[in-house]
């Protein structure tokens, strides 16, 4: 206020004038944050739910038996699921971002190839643990109740609808080592960070210490009738 009145009465303007300029960073819309987080959500949901409901199904209707007998190796017979699985996963994947970027005007960065290699990961993570879920569950009408024990909780505190960093500081360091906590904020730093894969270390290793838990768990536990 003095500097003002020191001007005015002098007659003078000011020698500093301030200007904003933007350097290169942008701020995210809530759509920007959301976006990573639904593709994450999906891809866990769609590789669990087929999985374990594919698998228990199989077993309970003999088929499982059946392609055992049929001199089928197990690699074998599980790679063809994965692979199917897969490609539905990434065209899903791919039909979101569309939908997100084109329809609904997210600002999103597409890094393709450190995307393809999280949604990959994510999904081989999560049919991981599906298989672990269907291995465990009776038959297939008690995996389903199973599946959503599982998943709902992460869906609200994986920081798919809001930040990890918003949760009790305790709830933190147990959500923190979720897989879908490794698979959202690995998409989330990349398409509104862009962020590249070599960052993205701790978020990579994450899933595929999943991915190794669930499969070597769901294998231990495994039953072909």
């Amino acid at each position: 206020m003095v500097e003002h009145v020191g001007l005015a009465l002098t007659g003078r303007g000011s020698p500093i004038r301030a200007a904003s300029q933007a350097i290169g960073a942008r701020v995210a819309s809530f759509l920007d944050f959301l976006v990573p987080g639904l593709l994450a959500m999906m891809l866990m949901n769609s590789a669990v739910f087929a999985i374990a409901i594919t698998v228990t199904r199989w077993r309970d209707r003999g088929v499982l038996k059946r392609l055992r007998a049929s001199g089928l190796s197990p690699a074998t017979i599980m790679t063809t699921w994965l692979a199917n699985q897969s490609l539905t996963g990434i065209a899903s994947a791919a039909i979101l971002l569309a939908l997100a970027i084109w329809g609904f005007g997210a600002h999103e960065t597409l890094r393709l190839g450190t995307l393809a290699v999280l949604v990959v990961i994510g999904l081989l993570a999560f049919f991981g643990l599906g298989f672990f879920l269907a291995s465990v569950a009776r038959d297939s009408e008690g995996v389903a109740p199973l599946v959503n024990v599982v998943t709902l909780p992460m869906m609200f505190l994986s920081g798919v609808f809001f930040p990890v960093d918003s949760l009790p500081r305790w709830l933190q360091s147990v959500v923190q080592f979720l897989p879908l906590t490794f698979l959202s904020h690995g998409l989330r730093e990349t398409m509104n960070a862009g962020a590249g894969l070599g960052s993205l270390g701790v978020d990579v290793l994450g899933l595929i210490a999943w991915l190794c838990l669930a499969g070597a768990a769901g294998v231990r536990f495994f039953r072909w009738e």
